[in-house]
């Protein structure tokens, strides 16, 4: 997470639990993370993606819209590797977290 910067991508898999024709989705960092614990296992981050879900801070909840936006996520990261393994939508009134597949990356010339 201390490699992470705006323009980074997230993507992660549809966690089984999940009903929905989706794969997966994929998100734009536009903020360096947030650690959230002293042991490093949490992380708030701010990103732009397209979504009918709003996350938490989102400018798509005060107009009450779907579509491209701006929101915080919370990733969830493993012992002893560091490596994110789940997600969760930061400040929604109901908490919701999925494990599964993350991963991120950064595009170069």
């Amino acid at each position: 997470m201390a490699d992470v910067r705006p323009g980074d991508i997230i993507a992660w898999r549809k966690p089984a639990t999940v009903v929905s024709q989706n794969t997966g989705h994929v998100a734009f960092v536009v903020a360096p993370p947030q650690r959230l614990d002293r042991a490093g296992h949490r992380y708030l981050v701010r990103i732009a993606d397209a979504t009918s879900i709003p996350h938490g801070d989102d400018t798509r909840a005060e107009h009450k819209r779907s579509g491209f936006g701006y929101g915080t996520i919370l990733l969830y990261l493993d012992e002893p590797h560091g490596e994110p393994t789940g997600f969760g939508w930061f400040g929604s009134p109901k908490r919701v977290d999925f494990r599964t597949h993350v991963a991120i990356g950064r595009a170069v010339l």
